[in-house]
């Protein structure tokens, strides 16, 4: 783990626990949130029950393996961009509307348990993840 974020992945974890024990979908909540303020991108799904859970796995996996230094997060983060091209018109600002709104569900499911370290944590990944995202949009 590097760039002084040592704790985030541990923080990060825990509170993935608490809302894992609060036993909700994350993934039905996070998009009737994005789909409610973005209805015009609910078309550039194709399989949505599919995609959908999908998609939600592989942006926790990348924000916990960021955390944790992993070093293939910006190539499949790239890869994933690039895939996302093909898809529609997806403007800059919709990635992180939606990682913000994951943060947003994630810290609405574990409730009183969701810390300022929790949400200082995940904010700090969000932000890294989304510049990947730009150097690449």
């Amino acid at each position: 783990m590097t760039d002084g974020y040592q704790n985030d992945a541990a923080l990060m974890e825990q509170s993935l626990c608490t809302v894992a024990e609060a036993d909700e979908d994350i993934t039905e909540r996070l998009y009737a949130k994005f789909f409610e303020a973005y209805p015009e991108q609910e078309a550039n799904f194709f399989h949505p029950a599919a995609t959908k859970g999908q998609m939600v796995n592989e942006i926790l996996e990348s924000l916990l393996a960021l955390a944790q230094g992993e070093q293939w997060v910006e190539d499949s983060i790239r890869n994933h961009v690039i895939a996302h091209r093909s898809y529609g018109d997806i403007p800059f600002l919709l990635y992180g509307e939606l990682l913000n709104m994951l943060v947003l569900c994630l810290a609405d499911i574990a409730g009183n348990s969701w810390l300022p370290p929790n949400q200082a944590a995940w904010e700090r990944q969000t932000a890294r993840l989304i510049r990947i995202v730009e150097d690449d949009f």
